[in-house]
């Protein structure tokens, strides 16, 4: 399931057209979105945020066929230590990752790595959920992107 161009169809149907870069979740994605997760474990406050993000999958342990796979996706909320990704491919939590993360208030692109550490499915079919834990404490592209937070 490569997405190599587009949101495609599953995503268009979570989406409908608002401002910023263009989409905001709609109704019954955006429900899903504000569910609180049964155990809180984030360690930074979360914004809000719909940015475009590519993530690569670098390494998926119950998944190996994805491994390679680059899909187009959007953040529901992002931190300094993690993100929240609206996606349709399903990625299983442990799953290693190459984040693109484009913002749009900013001219830069920031290059990420992170692991999945939640996934679900949402109330609109084929669409998934993620929650990503940043990794890679002293790189600069971290370091860099959690001096956005302070």
């Amino acid at each position: 399931m490569t997405e190599s161009g587009g949101r495609g169809a599953l995503i268009a149907a979570a989406l409908e057209p608002g401002r910023g870069n263009g989409y905001s979740l709609a109704s019954s994605a955006h429900k899903e979105c504000d569910m609180a997760m049964p155990e809180e474990r984030r360690t930074a406050p979360r914004l809000l945020r719909d940015e475009n993000v590519v993530v690569k999958i670098l390494v998926a342990p119950a998944q190996p066929e994805l491994v390679g796979t680059k899909v187009e996706c959007s953040t529901v909320d992002v931190s300094a230590s993690g993100l929240r990704l609206l996606l349709e491919t399903p990625v299983e939590t442990g799953s290693q990752l190459g984040l693109e993360v484009d913002l749009t208030e900013h001219s830069d692109r920031y290059f990420l790595g992170g692991e999945v550490m939640w996934s679900r499915e949402t109330e609109a079919a084929g669409i998934y959920l993620i929650g990503v834990q940043l990794l890679g404490e002293d790189t600069p592209a971290l370091q860099q992107w959690r001096s956005l937070f302070i």
